[in-house]
């Protein structure tokens, strides 16, 4: 070793291939005092680090690798990048100097033995606290590994707590192909510290950059990723999550989880009483609705079981968004005076309650009903409208319902008619097989064997000659024979 050392290239040129090999056996009888004194009076770090591990000496390794990546100076500053010898993940000759070092050195001891567990928790603190991209690389690369999901998730909120949403969608990412039973869990998981973290950004006063609306911003990207997941997940309990929710807050979250529910009345009234907004209710009534007949076309197809959620009672969900504007337009009472002549010619005023229609309000109404026409049944619709609404107002909405009906029927009766025109043509086929007849006469015989037919069992054969049932199926083992031969 005292000679590589001698005649190798100075420090910073090039790791020897000659030196690594001869470290790296197992069976030399390097004094390890000696070689670390000269490897680290020359700088070879790296070749120290291999030396460490062929002894199994890691904690060395790693003690060795933690300081060469950190700055003497400001290693007590764990916010400062300027604490790093150099910057997070860039490469070096030797690749020691930063934290990719003892990160290929822990997943190479993660994955190899499930005993060096409390070495990658060790040494991965420091990684989390001043690289946490690194920490999940490391802990993302590492899966599947010897330690628990659930060991790694405590290390991290203890350390890194900023890294257990990726870290979560990691693992549901990796389990959604192999259809895992512990998806569910890593769901309900993700749901769970995305709410949190949701809840704590308004708690801090960082959650006011929404809109006015209340709908969330470009700046709040776990509050978009909750609805996302609240929208898309499978196994997400939705009565639970509703429990967690504040009242007052997070309306549009309360609203996607009543959809999973199947309670669309109580999601259209928080878009269209909490949020004003009958945009976004008429796209939660069309998403409804066609994901309903989607689930219709599968079940027709596969014969399936109607799935909950979505396709509970939602055939309706029209009827249920035209209910919630009238009730908040239409349905409100008002205390007005009435005057009531007296018995002395006198006039008395009494209180009484009526409904007084505000004509803003019943065109706003009326415009949504006209915009989703074809999916409604209008003598429903006009059972919700009160009955002292103008007849003028409600024609132009009757209107188009009826070409609308008369369009759909045209349809359906241009589909009638090439449906019985394929079923002629069909049934004309079928009696032209049937009237297919062969005459079979005394002298007839076999085109194989040469003998009368006569009363025996025979196949008209597909060149339409006769051939003996006993001749034909002898010629398809035949067949059967050459070919598996």
């Amino acid at each position: 070793l005292q000679c590589m050392l001698a005649t190798d290239p100075p420090q910073g040129v090039k790791i020897s291939n000659q030196r690594v090999a001869f470290l790296s056996q197992d069976d030399n009888t390097i004094d390890v005092d000696e070689a670390e004194r000269a490897l680290t009076a020359k700088g070879f770090y790296a070749e120290l680090v291999i030396l460490y591990r062929t002894r199994g000496r890691h904690r060395d390794a790693l003690e060795l690798l933690r300081r060469l990546a950190m700055s003497t100076e400001t290693s007590d500053n764990l916010e400062d990048e300027d604490a790093f010898v150099v910057k997070p993940h860039q490469s070096t000759i030797d690749n020691v100097k930063g934290t990719t070092g003892s990160i290929e050195y822990l997943l190479s001891l993660g994955h190899s033995d499930a005993s060096h567990q409390d070495l990658v928790m060790e040494f991965s603190k420091w990684i989390a606290t001043r690289d946490p991209q690194g920490a999940l690389r490391l802990f993302e690369e590492m899966t599947p590994s010897p330690i628990d999901d659930d060991t790694v998730l405590a290390h991290l909120k203890t350390h890194a707590p900023s890294l257990q949403i990726p870290f979560v969608e990691v693992l549901i990412q990796r389990d959604q192909g192999a259809n895992s039973p512990e998806l569910n869990v890593l769901e309900d998981k993700l749901a769970i510290l995305l709410l949190d973290e949701v809840l704590k950004s308004i708690t801090d006063g960082q959650g006011d950059n929404s809109d006015s609306q209340g709908r969330p911003s470009d700046g709040q990207p776990l509050r978009k990723r909750l609805q996302e997941l609240l929208l898309s997940a499978e196994f997400i309990r939705p009565e639970w999550m509703l429990s967690q929710l504040p009242d007052g807050a997070l309306v549009e979250e309360r609203a996607l989880i009543l959809r999973r529910m199947g309670r669309h009345k109580e999601a259209l009234s928080i878009y269209i009483n909490d949020l004003d907004d009958v945009q976004m209710a008429l796209e939660y009534c069309n998403d409804v609705h066609l994901k309903n007949n989607h689930h219709q076309a599968q079940e027709l197809n596969d014969n399936s079981a109607t799935q909950k959620g979505d396709e509970d009672d939602n055939g309706d969900v029209f009827i249920k968004l035209m209910e919630v504007l009238v009730e908040k337009h239409l349905g409100r009472e008002e205390d007005v005076d009435i005057e009531e002549e007296g018995t002395d010619d006198e006039t008395e005023t009494k209180q009484a309650r009526t409904r007084r229609i505000n004509p803003e309000a019943l065109d706003l109404v009326l415009e949504v009903m006209a915009e989703c026409s074809d999916k409604l049944d209008m003598c429903r619709v006009l059972e919700l409208l009160p009955g002292d609404v103008p007849v003028d107002k409600v024609i132009n909405l009757l209107h188009g319902s009826f070409a609308h009906t008369l369009e759909e029927r045209k349809r359906n009766g241009i589909l009638k008619s090439l449906t019985r025109q394929e079923a002629l043509q069909v049934r004309t086929e079928l009696i032209g097989f049937q009237k297919q007849s062969v005459v079979v006469h005394p002298e007839s015989v076999c085109t194989m064997c040469c003998k009368r037919i006569q009363n025996s069992v025979f196949v008209l054969n597909h060149d339409g000659k006769l051939v003996h049932f006993v001749c034909f199926r002898r010629m398809n083992q035949r067949n059967s024979r050459k070919k598996s031969a």
